[in-house]
């Protein structure tokens, strides 16, 4: 028997330094593909809020967190981190890494960890 569609393989080597990030055959509706590098943390919080609006919430927050331990850090941040963090969760879904998270931001916010990354 004949397979319906040919096979598809990517190979991404680590020298180059090159991902596979989707293989699809056929994609249906809307898509936007966000790729980080050595951005600003204006710009990784940028990019975890559409994340968050693109209902990806968990990605979210690991780039809205990192904006904040490498220095951009407002009330607006930290509220999107937040909701990113609660998003779709009960509070007996959060693991000991998200309270430590948190933990960790405040003594960043009191002064009394290293901010700087």
């Amino acid at each position: 028997m004949t397979a319906p569609y040919p096979a598809s393989s990517n190979v991404a080597s680590d020298a180059s330094d090159a991902s596979v990030g989707v293989q699809a055959r056929t994609v249906h509706g809307d898509v936007t593909v966000y790729q980080l590098s050595d951005d600003t943390p204006e710009e990784k919080y940028r990019v975890g809020v559409n994340y968050l609006d693109g209902g990806m919430p968990a990605r979210a927050c690991e780039l809205i967190y990192d904006a904040i331990v490498k220095g951009h850090e407002t009330s607006e941040v930290r509220f999107h981190w937040l909701i990113a963090l609660l998003s779709g969760r009960t509070i007996r879904q959060l693991t000991k890494e998200d309270f430590c998270s948190s933990r960790d931001l405040s003594r960043i916010r009191c002064g009394t960890a290293n901010s700087s990354g």
